[in-house]
């Protein structure tokens, strides 16, 4: 299980203001559809991490919150986003270094974990379609509102890992792949300030040098702060 906390910073294009007593959708301006822009530096906190690492030599690596907060030599997580009407355009970076010190038959080991990964997507929005009256009699009435985003995209994973045992040369490797993935989210907006989002995706099916299987869940509430800024937490 993890804990995702997050700030969005969303940049509105410039747009003319909409005549008087009409409600305008913020990335719609005078008919055309103008960018809209979202970057979100985010951090997972993991409760466990549990399974097998190898490069050369198989060592487990159950590691537990604490040792993860004491092991972690470093990371950063960014999600970008770019919106040109229903259309989006989506970028997903995140990084992370490890250091474990496990003793393994009386062994000493030093291993070096490092994983990162560049994810690109492209997506399309259903909506959003009000639960109250049309959005242009009152903004007012309009809540709530619902989105569906069915999105797709070819993440490329990357990992590298590092053993030393006791006096020995280091040995190791790294790996890259490419993997396809397909998935859709679930955007709820409640009023004008929170929000509720349900996101999920499947990837890798075999294809090629790809996962067997991948999958992720995040479910979440966004929370608006100012025009430009919204806290995700998931």
């Amino acid at each position: 299980m993890a804990t995702l906390a997050a700030c969005t910073v969303s940049a509105l294009a410039q747009q003319e203001a909409p005549p008087e007593g009409e409600v305008q959708r913020p990335d719609l301006a005078a008919g055309k559809p103008a960018w809209r822009f979202e970057l979100t530096p985010y951090a997972w906190i993991p409760d466990a991490v549990e399974g097998n690492a190898t490069a050369g030599l198989t060592v487990p690596t159950n590691i537990y919150f604490q040792d993860i907060i004491d092991n972690v030599n470093g990371g950063v997580s960014l999600r970008f986003e770019a919106w040109k009407g229903n259309w989006g355009f989506l970028i997903d970076t995140m990084g992370v270094c490890l250091e474990l010190a496990p003793e393994i038959l009386g062994l000493e080991l030093d291993i070096d974990i490092a994983q990162a990964g560049v994810d690109m997507g492209v997506s399309y929005r259903f909506g959003p379609f009000p639960f109250g009256h049309d959005a242009t009699e009152s903004g007012q009435d309009r809540w709530p509102e619902l989105s569906l985003e069915p999105m797709g995209g070819v993440p490329y994973p990357w990992l590298k890992q590092d053993v030393t045992v006791g006096p020995l040369p280091t040995f190791g490797g790294d790996y890259g792949w490419v993997e396809p993935w397909v998935g859709g989210r679930v955007h709820l907006q409640l009023n004008e300030w929170l929000s509720l989002v349900a996101r999920g995706d499947v990837g890798g099916f075999g294809i090629g040098s790809a996962s067997d299987l991948t999958w992720s869940l995040l479910t979440g509430a966004g929370f608006r702060l100012s025009d430009s800024t919204i806290l995700k937490v998931g």
